[in-house]
């Protein structure tokens, strides 16, 4: 066990290390606090609160609270997980009528059977560090230092400026970002963010790419080498970052396996998509117990940056029809497709999950719990005593 871990535990009074993946859309506060409770850090996904809204905090105080309704579930083991891309201009006519036509034709349909919206459903964290939306920063830095100090804020898609890291950090709050190259990793050594999540590309979801890295520049570094990486870098600077595996971790052995190689933590999100208290228990579960083959694949056509998802013929022909199409950027194209779902669920799909979707542990008559399967990953770890 490295003394990187024990001092992550330390850190976060946690007894186990480790993060429960932000997983927009499938995790909820009441799986975040069932890990905190635990003895992890559970993260609570804030990509769906529309940050530029006044109502901003008081969509985030009601998911802390929430979080905080299990006992046990103490703030210095959340980790507020909020989206960081770029700011990207609305759709152009042009844009909306190519994804119209462009899904009329995948569904083999003349009608989708609803008006086009393209309101955008992913707000980035990059708006309210503008002068327009000032005051809305401020009110999450005294809603932070008055009513609720998480122990870690973390960040995907890139991270705010070194301005707004350091207001963060002056509250004592320990700022993560994510990482899926050498280059953006070494960028947030430089930056002296507290820790890394190293996202390899076995991992599921979104792939936290930096603006402008995300297919042409994207090695697709597997978890193990980008960890490696990453680890030399740090030691060359001297950094007391955190690094935090993630992709591909599915069981006690891999955790042990990245903790014996000097790993701070390990992040987990596959593992817990059929929990109890996930959104999507009843599908990945069905899917395991149906002993079906099953294949992810990475793509970008869905919502506009690249993501791994099932694998399935939905899937296979979007991307066929999609290639060289000039479509609607992130966040208005991903809530648009959203509204796509709920109006077409049998034909359109897009479950995130990772390479290790296989491994996903189910129990034979009910869902198991997050605390269940986290006792289950937990009970031949080596960790360090008190």
């Amino acid at each position: 066990m490295s003394r990187e871990c024990t001092r992550f535990l330390k850190t976060f009074k946690l007894n186990y290390p480790i993060v429960q993946a932000p997983m927009a859309g499938v995790s909820t506060p009441e799986m975040a606090s069932a890990v905190a409770a635990s003895g992890g850090l559970g993260s609570l996904t804030l990509s769906h609160v529309d940050l530029q809204d006044t109502s901003a905090v008081s969509a985030i105080r009601k998911a802390v609270n929430s979080f905080l309704s299990t006992a046990g579930a103490d703030p210095q083991k959340a980790n507020l997980n909020f989206f960081c891309h770029p700011i990207y201009p609305i759709p152009t006519v042009r844009q909306k009528e190519n994804w119209n036509n462009l899904y009329c034709e995948v569904l083999e349909t003349k009608d989708l059977k609803s008006p086009l919206k393209f309101d955008n459903g992913n707000v980035s964290f990059k708006s309210i560090e503008t002068q327009e939306n000032s005051d809305i920063f401020l009110s999450l830095l005294t809603f932070f230092e008055t009513e609720f100090t998480p122990g870690v804020v973390s960040f995907h898609f890139g991270c705010p400026s070194s301005s707004s890291i350091q207001k963060l950090k002056k509250l004592g709050i320990a700022i993560f970002v994510t990482a899926t190259s050498e280059f953006e990793g070494e960028e947030l050594l430089k930056l002296g963010v507290d820790g890394i999540i190293c996202q390899g590309y076995e991992a599921g979801g979104h792939r936290g790419c930096f603006p402008g890295n995300e297919v042409h520049l994207d090695e697709g570094l597997s978890t193990l080498c980008l960890f490696k990486r990453l680890q030399e870098a740090k030691n060359k600077l001297g950094s007391e970052a955190f690094l935090i595996p993630a992709g591909g971790i599915m069981d006690s052995r891999a955790i042990q396996f990245y903790l014996d190689q000097g790993a701070s933590a390990c992040q987990l999100g596959t593992a817990f998509l059929a929990a109890a208290e996930s959104k999507s228990s009843k599908f990945y579960r069905d899917l395991i117990k149906s002993h079906h083959k099953i294949s992810t694949t990475l793509t970008p056509f869905p919502s506009g940056l690249p993501a791994r998802t099932l694998q399935t013929p939905f899937i296979e022909r979007l991307a066929s029809l999609s290639q060289g199409k000039d479509l609607p950027p992130y966040g208005y194209r991903y809530s648009e497709f959203k509204l796509l779902r709920s109006k077409f669920p049998s034909l359109v799909n897009f479950h995130l999950c990772g390479q290790g979707v296989n491994q996903i542990q189910t129990g034979r008559d009910k869902c198991l719990s997050t605390a269940e399967i986290f006792s289950r990953l937990t009970q031949d770890l080596v960790v360090p005593a008190d």
